[in-house]
């Protein structure tokens, strides 16, 4: 009679099993099948798998994140907050939740609530203070919303803990033009620009690079040439006893004077790399000359980078790939022929340890 009911047991548990493999295999293939739709941009149809999926098991976090998704992604904001708040309740503490306050915190954004947008991003940092993603998308609405000082902070926090996220330089060279910060700007173009320098986004900030260095002076007459600065205070509102942060201003004159030697280059055989190459020489010699006392983000953690990639002798590999996006003939020649010097800048990159302030 127990060798019965024993194999009675046994049965319904694998019976149970079967089912609960089955369930699982049939709520997993239909995401895959609302993810084929979703990508498909089918967003009405792809949420109707991923309800299905949820009708198997309502506490599938990939099924609410991957609705909440498509709702974004079709533009239907509110639906998404919808699917984002369920997806909290189900599992807080999933991985996936990361994701899940940025579509949220997005959404928010989109409908105009900038207030509510950054509350949320705040929570999601609060739970995970080390996904730099969120202090990114942080940064973009607050930028948007003329919040400089707080993006300026969420930038550099998602640069702290991701050194190598193009987007986050981006949004920091904006800020730096928004300010009138001229050199800081610089820094900012090149870090975008070696981490994607054949990025869609990198020819536009190839030319704002120009625009800053290369290009500052610019001809406009047989014997006139304009020169642009940045507005700098004038002596009698300065306090020669306070060290001002991240102060470039004695080094702004001469880096947008030497940019006047480039307007007769043409007549050289020079590329525009070549150029760009020779005005980071002279602002690394200006940097050096006047890096003494000085304090601040950037010339703490950039001007020691830029200082030993001149050392290095690798400030003409830095020009050559900022130009990646470039059609000029001689550059592309460049860059094809000297492989072994781009993968000896990208391996010093790699290795350079960056110094948090």
């Amino acid at each position: 009679m127990k060798k019965v009911i024993l194999i009675a047991l046994t049965f319904a548990f694998l019976l149970a099993s079967s089912i609960s493999f089955g369930q699982t295999s049939k709520k997993t293939k239909l995401i895959q099948e609302g993810i084929a739709l979703h990508d498909a941009k089918k967003y009405k149809q792809a949420i109707k798998k991923y309800d299905a999926s949820i009708k198997i098991d309502d506490e599938n976090i990939s099924a609410w994140y991957e609705k909440a998704l498509s709702y974004y992604a079709w533009g239907k904001y509110q639906e998404a907050i919808d699917a984002c708040k369920q997806a909290k309740k189900v599992d807080p503490e999933s991985e996936t939740m990361k994701q899940v306050y940025m579509i949220e915190a997005n959404s928010w954004d989109d409908l105009g609530e900038a207030g509510k947008a950054i509350d949320i991003y705040e929570k999601g940092i609060e739970a995970f203070p080390e996904y730099h993603m969120l202090y990114f998308n942080k940064g973009i609405t607050e930028i948007q919303n003329d919040r400089l000082e707080d993006c300026n902070e969420s930038f550099k926090k998602a640069i702290e803990l991701e050194p190598d996220h193009s987007g986050s330089y981006n949004g920091l060279a904006v800020y730096n033009s928004i300010e009138g910060n001229k050199i800081p700007k610089i820094f900012m173009l090149a870090r975008y620009l070696i981490i994607s320098p054949k990025s869609s986004r990198a020819p536009a900030n190839l030319i704002k690079l120009e625009e800053v260095t290369t290009k500052a002076a610019t001809k406009t007459g047989r014997n006139s040439i304009s020169i642009t600065l940045s507005s700098i205070s004038s002596d009698e509102d300065v306090d020669s006893t306070v060290v001002v942060e991240d102060d470039f201003s004695s080094m702004e004159m001469t880096l947008t004077l030497s940019s006047t030697l480039n307007l007769s280059s043409k007549e050289r055989k020079e590329t525009d790399a070549d150029r760009l190459a020779s005005m980071m020489e002279t602002l690394c010699n200006l940097l050096k000359e006047n890096q003494e006392g000085q304090i601040g983000y950037y010339w703490e953690r950039y001007v020691p980078y830029f200082l030993e990639m001149q050392e290095e002798g690798m400030l003409e590999t830095f020009a050559y790939i900022a130009y990646a996006s470039s059609t000029n003939k001689k550059i592309q020649k460049w860059l094809k022929n000297n492989g072994s010097a781009i993968k000896k800048f990208y391996d010093w990159d790699e290795e350079y340890e960056w110094k948090n302030v």
